[in-house]
């Protein structure tokens, strides 16, 4: 077998100007400009170097930047004011996570915890391994699909029910899905 090195930074320069390309197009079609919010929280040690770094990005690629940096002493419902999440409805959280969040014990304790404070109490919430055979049929169900996986692209259009709100841990990106729809 063929060793083949793959080069990082060349790849991320044919995503971001693919990206940048579509918020272009999208921008002349519906002539509005496609936003994206960062929230963070000053008590996560590297939320001082990803969210600024992330802000960049995403104002470079020509999306329309909401950041909010909320201090660690944040109540659920300060939180829950920001108006891009609606807790008015009877909502669905679903939460696709890798392998890694089920099979470490560690890892699976400090996800729940943390999703369980970020969820308000009244919320269904459903815990989904990205290789669960039910995965699509999971997906239409939510109202806020939390994705925690690794693996790029790995949320497919057709799973999705209209006006979700959709929440990408490591920023992947989903193709086919016009941005504007959730917005």
């Amino acid at each position: 077998m063929e060793t083949k090195i793959l080069k990082g930074n060349i790849l991320q320069e044919k995503i971001l100007s693919e990206v940048k390309n579509e918020i272009s197009k999208l921008q002349e079609k519906y002539n509005k400009v496609p936003g994206i919010a960062f929230i963070g929280f000053s008590s996560v040690p590297l939320a001082k170097y990803n969210i600024p770094f992330h802000v960049q990005l995403a104002e470079d690629m020509g999306f329309n930047v909401f950041k909010e940096i909320k201090t660690g002493h944040v109540t659920e419902d300060e939180l829950f004011k920001i108006n891009s999440i609606q807790i008015q409805k009877d909502e669905e959280w679903i939460l696709i996570l890798d392998d890694e969040f089920f099979s470490n014990p560690l890892v699976n304790m400090v996800a729940r915890t943390a999703f369980i404070k970020a969820v308000p109490d009244d919320c269904a919430l459903t815990f989904v391994n990205k290789n669960s055979q039910k995965l699509a049929e999971h997906c239409k169900r939510a109202d806020y699909l939390v994705v925690a996986t690794k693996y790029p692209e790995y949320v497919q259009a057709e799973w999705l029910k209209k006006g979700v709100c959709i929440i990408d841990i490591y920023s992947n990106l989903v193709k086919k899905i016009p941005l504007w729809r959730f917005i």
